[in-house]
């Protein structure tokens, strides 16, 4: 008896403790109410719990975030570069520089600017650009190789200045062949060979090229510039030994250039 007792008690605890674990969990309740009178509800009739009406309060800061109207964000506006000045200069100078209007006296200033300045690498990118785009003008190979020669003096680099040496005057050539009577490719070429190492024999050929040049110039209506060609002509029979050649080609062009201070010291010994 008292065994089936215990089994009956064990079965009720096991089948409470289901139930529990089972049974819906409401959430807390704010308000409740009933639906009207309780109703009698007969042993073993499941009970239906009444209705709950829960009314959840929402934080502050969650309503207050849900209230506020959502800002769009900025657009981003990319601040335009400002122009590059320095780019600008450099384009008016290459301008004047390739221009056959300028004179030459005032090139051999603008170059020493721009080599003191140390703007010779944009301005032979400047020029660069120009000879793709307009190939068959003589002015700008034979602007690129005087670059190309006014770096040489700032060049420690012997390498470096053999290389610089080549490209002026590879760029010489192509602007001879474009325009072979141009003058300053002509006058450049020839002066940038009379400064080349004596063992690699180019004097000769200085010599030719000046000699060249002069006859072409006497056809020409006299430049300022015209007397260079005479004094490095004689500069070149001098280093070569041969001073009465260049005294003649120096007397040649002080007759010419009376004014040239350069030929006038050469001939009194200067």
């Amino acid at each position: 008896m008292k065994k089936s007792i215990f089994i009956v008690v064990g079965i009720l605890i096991v089948g409470g403790s289901v139930w529990l674990m089972n049974r819906p969990k409401s959430s807390p309740a704010v308000a409740t109410e009933t639906a009207g009178p309780a109703a009698t509800v007969a042993v073993g009739e499941t009970v239906q719990p009444a209705p709950v009406a829960v009314a959840m309060r929402e934080p502050a800061e969650k309503a207050r975030a849900s209230a506020a109207p959502v800002a769009a964000p900025a657009p981003v506006v990319e601040e335009p570069k400002p122009a590059d000045a320095n780019a600008a200069a450099v384009a008016r100078m290459v301008d004047l520089l390739v221009s056959p209007q300028t004179e030459f006296r005032d090139k051999q200033k603008t170059w020493l600017q721009l080599r003191e300045s140390g703007q010779l690498d944009r301005v032979i990118a400047e020029l660069k650009q120009r000879a793709a785009s307009n190939p068959n003008a003589a002015e700008v190979p034979a602007t690129l190789g005087e670059a190309y020669f006014m770096k040489i003096p700032g060049t420690t680099d012997y390498n470096q200045r053999g290389m610089l040496a080549l490209q002026a005057d590879q760029s010489f050539d192509d602007a001879l062949q474009r325009a072979p009577d141009n003058w300053e490719a002509q006058f450049m070429k020839a002066m940038s060979l009379s400064y080349w190492p004596e063992g690699l024999n180019k004097g000769s050929e200085v010599i030719e090229r000046f000699t060249a040049l002069i006859n072409q110039q006497e056809a020409q209506s006299p430049r300022p510039e015209f007397a260079q060609s005479y004094l490095l002509l004689g500069n070149q029979y001098q280093k070569a030994g041969n001073v009465e050649y260049a005294h003649a080609v120096w007397q040649a062009g002080a007759t010419m250039f009376p004014g040239n201070a350069e030929l006038r010291g050469k001939l009194a010994g200067k």
